[in-house]
């Protein structure tokens, strides 16, 4: 039998458990499934499930996307075709 995690421990991501139990508990009180959700964001059920009970760490990619739309973590969504690192210009030495 699988123990629930303590609400205290914050995940390799930086989500804290209790954060996602607030968004669950904030979905449900407000009547809005996991798949729809999803289907409004353009993401599949199974992902947002992956990421409200924890089974998909949110590093990149849907889970990342996930995480930051419903405000369990701050960051910013890039499509990765569109995606331009920061270059730091070094000035010409005089």
């Amino acid at each position: 039998m699988k123990t629930q995690p303590k609400h205290h421990v914050v995940r390799l991501d930086g989500i804290q458990w209790a954060d996602i139990a607030r968004v669950r508990a904030e979905m449900l009180a407000a009547g809005i499934s996991q798949s729809e959700w999803g289907r409004e964001n353009g993401f599949t059920r199974q992902q947002v499930a992956d990421v409200l009970t924890g089974r998909r760490l949110c590093l990149r990619g849907a889970g990342h996307a996930i995480a930051v739309a419903l405000g369990l973590k701050v960051g910013r969504i890039v499509k990765a075709r569109n995606f331009k690192p920061a270059h730091k210009h070094q000035g010409a030495a005089a």
